[in-house]
């Protein structure tokens, strides 16, 4: 964002789109050094990493109180779209909501003849930034529009989605707010909304790491993990949207912006899972004595390139942070999947 007496320019790059068309490239590339004559999945990541590619759109807002316009470009590899607006027919600035279950908007201006000019053609998470933007907007250039309602950050139909996943995974577990113990261990379960897609949580208070956080996603056997360069960068940022994904915020992860990925963690880790870090060494220390139950699970519940429906678990993910320890996967569980998460969690907070 750039701001001169008169112009404010602000600049925003589709760096989820970019992050995830490496990432699926990289994964191309993996299977194909691995292929045995099935193509497919070659095929299939890397046409999905090019479009994602192709389609990511840069946007530029410029707004000039010396003109009185404002001026929407987006630019991608495919096309180049400009709109010059006169601030005296813009009636206001706002965010729109998604008609889907998921929380998604975008901003959009709304003309005085009562056209609806989005800023970008598709809705997308972030529900903060764009507040942040539309604000600075209307106070620069001194139009109106109306904010997003108190509470207003979910929809009502996420809500209600959670509502309904929570009441299904509590007729399976019992009551959500209810704190069990485990060997000394307390933990919960929490169910968020990814998607329109349940994610359950199980949390633990007993562990935590102060200032900083350690993040491991499980991936296929063997697969590498860029750490440096280009690659490295971009996979980097496919991190910050796995860790919105199973519904972290903020507070869970100070020193985001400086986390890594570290190169060769461990030799027992490394085929299973990957580490995102704010603090490498920290994450040495919280894992040293929980290495064999990680990589005990793996081997029980191995993350396939297709997974197969109905298995009883996706892709694990933990996260230990300020606010605690989280094991978490999609989907609803079974009593006896909880029991298992519940086993892997106590032995990652007594370090076991």
């Amino acid at each position: 964002m750039e701001t001169q007496n008169n112009i404010l320019t602000i600049r925003e790059y589709p760096l989820g789109e970019w992050g995830f068309g490496l990432f699926m490239l990289a994964i191309a590339g993996f299977t194909a050094i691995g292929a045995s004559g099935d193509w497919s999945i070659t095929l299939i990541a890397g046409v999905a990493g090019l479009l994602f590619l192709v389609v990511g759109t840069i946007l530029v807002l410029q707004a000039d109180r010396v003109s009185g316009t404002l001026t929407i470009r987006r630019t991608s590899l495919l096309r180049h779209y400009v709109r010059e607006i006169p601030v005296d027919n813009i009636a206001a600035l706002q965010l729109e909501a998604s008609r889907s279950s998921s929380p998604i908007y975008r901003i959009v201006v709304i003309t005085k003849d009562n056209e609806t000019i989005p800023f970008r053609t598709g809705y997308s998470s972030g529900v903060s930034a764009k507040e942040g933007k539309v604000k600075r907007l209307r106070a620069f250039l001194g139009v109106g529009g109306e904010d997003m309602p108190t509470g207003g950050i979910l929809s009502q139909a996420t809500s209600a989605a959670r509502q309904l996943f929570q009441e299904q995974q509590e007729s399976l577990s019992g009551p959500e707010a209810e704190v069990h113990v485990t060997e000394g261990v307390h933990w919960k379960l929490q169910t968020v909304v990814f998607g329109g897609t349940a994610v359950t949580r199980w949390f633990s208070p007993d562990q935590q790491c102060p200032g900083g956080f350690v993040f491991l996603a499980q991936k296929v056997a063997g697969q590498a993990a860029a750490v440096g360069g280009l690659l490295g960068g971009m996979n980097k940022l496919f991190y910050h949207e796995i860790i919105g994904m199973y519904g972290f915020g903020s507070e869970d992860t100070p020193g985001l912006d400086s986390a890594s990925l570290p190169a060769a963690f461990d030799p027992q880790l490394d085929p299973h899972f990957s580490v995102f870090t704010s603090d490498p060494q920290a994450a040495r220390q919280y894992l040293a004595w929980s290495l064999a139950a990680l990589v005990d699970w793996a081997t029980r519940y191995p993350l396939k390139q297709m997974q197969t429906p109905g298995k009883v678990f996706g892709q694990l993910v933990v996260m230990i942070c300020p606010t605690g320890t989280y094991l978490a996967s999609m989907g609803k569980m079974i009593p006896e999947a909880v029991q298992e998460l519940t086993n892997l969690g106590v032995a990652l907070v007594k370090g076991k």
